[in-house]
């Protein structure tokens, strides 16, 4: 049964909804997402009580975000509020106002809450073992250490962007020390955050995601996508330095800055900037994707009675997921893939490649058809679209190119889109990668085009200037082969030898 689902995350900075539809084949996608910055925790920094304007700002905005929820169908509304109304004194009155004028229902969740959703968030997109997870948002901090993809532990830091620009930074930025300083000792007090040695730290929120939109500006590359977009913490500091160093009042010209959130956003690297200090963390990991993401995680694999709200292998769900929602025909995939890894392994003398290209190799076997949801014209190019723009998640942006690539050149040898547009991410190396690749899916695809899955395996031989193959057939009979492959000129232009059919 289909279902449109909305998850409404109510912060102390912004508001937001994402509308997810849950197909009758359990496949899901993303319907709509909007955002509105509401400032709802403005001024109750030394009060605790929410303002009378902030709250008539964030109803206003939330009657509207019921007109689109109601366009969209929804039956199932999941509400959440964060740091502003759990600290508020006058927070439940708040929500029952809410209620009252809008008719959507909300929840104050703990911090422990906010910061579990976060982690599903990320455990379901991004293909990580161990890392700190932080979130800041208008006025808490989540920090989750995560091992071996479980929670070790977790905390909420009733500080963040607005609450820490209220109280250190809001007239000058002269006691920028001391804000850092507050956060050195907080993060001192917590006793498993010394412990641990991790690499990497994923970093949500807004504050957070405009490390990222900073740098993509500065590396001219503006198509890379904010999900699991990866710096080096030296970039990450030179970034915090540059906003640091730039008139307060003129921040929200710096490219990546968003005029709506310049006045705090000093405040809101704060916490991240003294935590890769702290940790003597290397890289920074940005995640899209975080609490309103969680709570849909936990809503569908609760549904489909999963005993855990993660999937084990994060590439597997996403590619299946992708399968079921663009109608990919998945036995011929499986096949496709089957047989181009038989390649892959026997030829290993020839095509000199990495073991980790294996792994991008299945990914474009399995999807090579994906394209036929538009149309089957063109369909190795439609197909090269919608995988780079459907966020195959476990891949990082340069392993979801080369797989794109596969996809697009699995017909024929070039594809309209150039591969030097990705240059940013992808180099000459990775395009003869991509060419050897995708010759290995075209091969398979030409031999398999009339055998209605008769071969089983694909049996390889070299000889001299040869490599002759052998398909391995169900049912011997019945298979019948072409005496040539048509992409037997491109075989030889990349490998230097001749392709025979046994």
């Amino acid at each position: 049964m289909e279902e449109n689902i909305a998850i409404i995350d109510l912060g102390s900075n912004s508001v937001r909804v994402i509308v997810v539809k849950i197909n009758f084949n359990a496949s899901y996608k993303m319907m709509d997402q909007i955002k509105e910055m509401v400032r709802l925790s403005e001024g109750m920094w030394k009060s605790n009580l929410l303002t009378e304007k902030a709250m008539e700002r964030t109803i206003s905005e939330l009657k509207k975000f019921k007109a689109i929820i109601e366009r969209h169908n929804v039956k199932k509304v999941i509400a959440l509020a964060t740091a502003a109304v759990r600290n508020a004194l006058n927070g439940q009155e708040f929500l029952e106002r809410v209620y009252c004028e809008t008719g959507i229902n909300f929840s104050a969740i703990t911090g422990e809450e906010e910061a579990y959703l976060d982690y599903l968030g990320v455990i379901n997109t991004i293909d990580i073992e161990n890392c700190i997870i932080i979130d800041t948002g208008g006025g808490s901090t989540e920090l989750v250490l995560v091992e071996e993809k479980k929670v070790k532990n977790s905390i909420s830091i009733p500080f963040g962007a607005v609450t820490l620009t209220e109280q250190f930074l809001e007239m000058d930025d002269s006691k920028i020390d001391e804000a850092e300083k507050y956060m050195r000792d907080l993060y001192k007090s917590i006793s498993w955050l010394s412990k641990s040695k991790v690499l990497n730290i994923v970093g949500l929120g807004g504050s957070v995601r405009t490390l990222s939109k900073v740098h993509k500006r500065k590396i001219e590359f503006a198509g890379h996508p904010i999900h699991n977009y990866r710096m080096s913490v030296k970039d990450a500091e030179d970034i915090f330095c540059l906003i640091e160093n730039t008139e307060r009042f003129s921040r929200k010209d710096i490219p990546g800055v968003n005029k709506d959130r310049a006045d705090i956003i000093l405040g809101g690297l704060v916490p991240i900037k003294v935590l890769m200090e702290y940790t003597g963390a290397q890289n920074v990991i940005i995640s899209g994707n975080g609490l309103r993401e969680g709570a849909f995680y936990r809503y569908y694999f609760s549904k489909y009675e999963l005993n855990e709200n993660f999937a084990d292998d994060v590439l597997q769900h996403s590619t299946d997921n992708i399968s079921l929602k663009y109608d990919v025909n998945i036995q011929h995939g499986h096949m496709i893939k089957h047989l181009s890894l038989n390649l892959f392994d026997q030829l290993k003398e020839i095509h000199k490649l990495e073991d980790s290209t294996r792994k991008l190799l299945g990914i474009g076997a399995l999807l090579h058809d994906v394209g036929l949801y538009v149309d089957y014209y063109d369909h190795h190019c439609h197909g090269f679209y919608l995988a780079l723009n459907s966020r195959i998640n476990g891949l990082t942006y340069r392993e979801l190119v080369i797989c794109a690539f596969i996809i697009g050149m699995h017909r024929n040898d070039e594809l309209k889109t150039d591969w030097k547009d990705y240059c940013p991410v992808i180099d000459s190396g990775d395009f003869e990668t991509i060419r050897k690749l995708s010759i290995f899916v075209r091969v398979c695809e030409e031999l398999c085009k009339s055998q209605n899955g008769n071969i089983k395996e694909i049996k390889c031989s070299t000889e001299k200037n040869n490599i002759k193959i052998t398909p391995v057939s169900h049912d011997a009979k019945a298979l019948q082969l072409p005496k040539t492959l048509q992409c037997e000129k491109a075989f030889r232009k990349i490998f230097g030898r001749n392709l025979i059919i046994s």
